[in-house]
């Protein structure tokens, strides 16, 4: 059961990734295999670690021109963490921001 603190970032991260998905378009029934000019790759990506700390990732891995063969590729991510923590003074909670982008040849 996920208390209220966490609602929060798991409402906000649920929204990132509605958005990212709903950002790409979604091949059609026969269109798998036929790529348009211009066209890139994407493949997207997300990961939950829920325990005592929380951090949630999604990112995108795009294919310059294409993921299929060789060429450039470029990853992108974005994660959030909270950890809850108890010292002598109270209770504190310590968030976390992360963000990457990696350009290479594959």
């Amino acid at each position: 059961m996920i208390n209220a603190g966490h609602s929060g970032l798991f409402t906000c991260a649920a929204a990132v990734m509605f958005c990212c998905c709903g950002y790409f378009d979604t091949p059609r029934a026969g269109e798998l295999d036929t790529p348009r000019a211009g066209e890139l790759d994407t493949l997207l990506f997300s990961s939950l670690d829920a325990g005592a700390t929380t951090f949630l990732t999604a990112g995108a891995k795009i294919g310059l021109p294409t993921l299929k063969g060789d060429g450039a590729v470029a990853l992108m991510s974005l994660g959030l963490g909270r950890q809850r923590e108890r010292g002598p003074d109270g209770r504190h909670e310590r968030y976390t921001a992360l963000g990457a982008i990696t350009v290479g040849y594959q």
